[in-house]
């Protein structure tokens, strides 16, 4: 049983935890302009999105490094980098990540590969970093065009084939398309991409957007995509390709188990804690505002990971989710896809843990 599960086995039979994970977004803007990116469309009010964040004050390396020393401390074994914007846009992003490495946490990063050169790509060898999510959303240059912006396929891309080429064994490399309309009936051939390079993991990411964008990017849903997943599932098995394929299917079609019912909606504030460019701590990478007045009552340049993880608001939270309560409703409805497909592979962990669960909620 992994560590995650453990400690949300504690949480949900009321016993102390701590993080086990923390959730850091090192910078608020991007150098692509992607159609469907979630926080541009939603929380960084498209068009204002680069000109209002490059106010940001943003969290310095050095609070980054006292900020992983507390993490040890804690117990935090895992530190996911992504965010709002694209991290390698920070010139001491590898400064960062080697923080990270030199305290023994293992260290995910997503990025769109675009600004990775061949001096970075040897540094990530070298502090053997241990993941690299590559959003890449189309499995084609003219696909990839379209969502992403001009020559983004061929720069995530060649970078892709360096590190694989270069590395002994990290970083793993996973490729994450965003599925949406426009490169639903690709999942074939985003299936051949990764076999053909010989992509570590391929993690299909359900798209999130604002109402008023849904109809124009979100997937139609038909039977003849529903067969066509079918058919897709078969065929990563037959090329060996490791996938999501199957929370995919069941995010999509609703073949949730119901047993479901009788654990919480979501585990994320149970075991994470993110951290947002300005330094507001979050029990939940979707709560951008907190409903806290101080911003120094819930920043970490001002105060601890402890601390801030015991707070009252943090504490609340986690009791409500505990409860089946919805923590709050203003966030929950914009779910990121990969939170819920993340839900379901934790139910299915706990639920082949049944007697060690208790819970009652």
């Amino acid at each position: 049983m992994d560590e995650k599960i453990k400690l949300i086995i504690n949480a949900l039979n009321n016993k102390v935890l701590f993080p086990y994970e923390l959730e850091i977004r090192p910078s608020a803007i991007c150098n692509l302009k992607c159609r469907i990116c979630n926080p541009r469309q939603q929380f960084l009010e498209g068009k204002n999105y680069t000109k209002k964040n490059e106010q940001i004050e943003l969290v310095t390396k050095d609070r980054y490094s006292s900020i992983f020393k507390e993490s040890v401390e804690l117990g935090i074994s895992n530190i996911n980098i992504c965010g709002g914007g694209e991290p390698f846009i920070r010139k001491d992003m590898i400064e960062i990540m080697k923080g990270i490495k030199e305290k023994g946490i293992s260290g995910n990063i997503v990025t769109n590969g675009t600004l990775l050169n061949n001096e970075i790509i040897k540094e990530l060898i070298e502090i053997k970093w241990d993941n690299i999510i590559f959003s890449v959303n189309g499995s084609n240059k003219l696909s990839d065009k379209f969502l992403r912006g001009d020559n983004a396929f061929i720069y995530s891309i060649n970078n892709i084939k360096k590190i694989l080429k270069m590395r002994q064994e990290k970083p793993k490399i996973t490729l994450a398309p965003v599925v949406c309309k426009y490169n639903q009936n690709e999942i074939i051939d985003f299936i051949k991409l990764t076999k053909n390079l010989k992509i570590d993991d391929l993690l299909f990411q359900p798209i999130t957007l604002p109402k008023n964008l849904q109809k124009k990017y979100y997937i139609i849903k038909t039977k003849e995509f529903k067969k066509y997943l079918k058919k897709c599932i078969s065929i990563s098995r037959s090329y060996s390709v490791k996938t999501n394929l199957n929370g995919l299917f069941s995010f999509y079609f609703n073949s949730l188990r119901k047993d479901y019912n009788k654990l919480p909606i979501c585990f994320e504030p149970l075991y994470r804690m993110t951290i947002q460019p300005n330094g507001n701590a979050e029990p939940c990478p979707i709560v951008l505002k907190g409903p806290h007045n101080e911003i120094r009552s819930i920043n970490i340049k001002y105060k601890s990971l402890k601390s801030i993880w015991n707070r009252n608001y943090f504490l609340k939270f986690r009791e409500r989710l505990l409860n089946n309560i919805k923590p709050d409703k203003r966030f929950c409805e914009f779910c990121c896809g990969m939170i819920q497909l993340n839900t379901i592979k934790i139910k299915d962990k706990l639920l082949k843990c049944n007697k060690r669960i208790q819970y009652n909620g």
